[in-house]
């Protein structure tokens, strides 16, 4: 009987490390913001909001949601378990033919997120300062 038990725990723990490490960041949330930094910033939406669909999907909305971006996330790396805590998750994304970085970072109650993108034509990159993060 404790041989069953003991598979039983065995198998159990397992799954739930298993759960707990399929995604840094398992809830959907929106981070909203404005551009802080980016070289040649004309024309550019200085206000933006990110949804993070756990890791699966980012979605970037400019111009009051009249332009939405959406990027594959292809691999996840960072810790970030609570979202007001310190903490970085490090996105590798793709949407067409951009791919490339978004982080999603809290340093000492500072918010941001940072836009590291390139294709065969140029780059994107953006930080912005994040004044709400909203639990969907």
């Amino acid at each position: 009987m404790k041989t069953y038990t003991l598979i039983i725990c065995f198998f159990a723990a397992a799954q739930l490390e298993s759960f707990a490490q399929s995604s840094p960041l398992a809830d959907t949330l929106q981070f909203t913001g404005k551009l802080m930094y980016v070289p040649d910033s004309i024309g550019v939406p200085k206000h933006s909001s990110f949804i993070f669909y756990g890791d699966q999907l980012i979605t970037w909305s400019q111009k009051n949601g009249e332009l939405i971006d959406s990027f594959v996330i292809r691999s996840t790396d960072g810790v970030w378990p609570d979202v007001n805590e310190n903490g970085t998750l490090i996105y590798q994304v793709q949407s067409g033919k951009w791919q490339g970085e978004i982080r999603a970072v809290r340093v000492n109650k500072d918010a941001r997120v940072i836009i590291d993108l390139k294709n065969h034509n140029g780059v994107i990159k953006q930080e912005y300062d994040i004044q709400k993060i909203d639990n969907l």
